[in-house]
């Protein structure tokens, strides 16, 4: 069987803005509070991931995330992520845990139903 050449006729992109890690560091602090919570995302170059300013998030990670927060917030001890480390990088990125919460939720939301990762862009 041969392969010929194809090409998009159509593409459709669609963002949502979220306002969460805005600035020239958001990415970095986005980087950083993924990396403690463990969540799983790709990357453009693994020794640099931070400054990626393209790439896309596990959604059951991020599911995940979610529900790690929730019982870091009702104050239950969660093995798996260091506190210290975590309250440091809400810090860092000046937001609250209740707010990571909603930043999550809402990207796990209104991202495209059809796909298992989100796609996200710093621009």
């Amino acid at each position: 069987m041969s392969q010929q050449l194809n090409f998009q006729k159509k593409r459709i992109v669609e963002y949502a803005c979220t306002g969460y890690f805005s600035g020239y560091d958001g990415p970095e602090h986005l980087h950083n509070l993924l990396d403690t919570l463990d969540v799983a995302y790709t990357t453009k170059d693994e020794w640099a991931s931070e400054y990626d300013d393209e790439f896309e998030i596990e959604k059951k990670s991020l599911k995940k995330a979610v529900n790690t927060l929730k019982r870091i917030d009702k104050g239950v001890r969660v093995r798996t992520v260091d506190i210290e480390d975590l309250t440091e990088m809400l810090d860092d990125a000046s937001m609250t845990l209740n707010e990571l919460v909603d930043c999550f939720n809402d990207m796990l939301k209104n991202a495209e139903k059809s796909r298992e990762w989100i796609y996200v862009a710093f621009f």
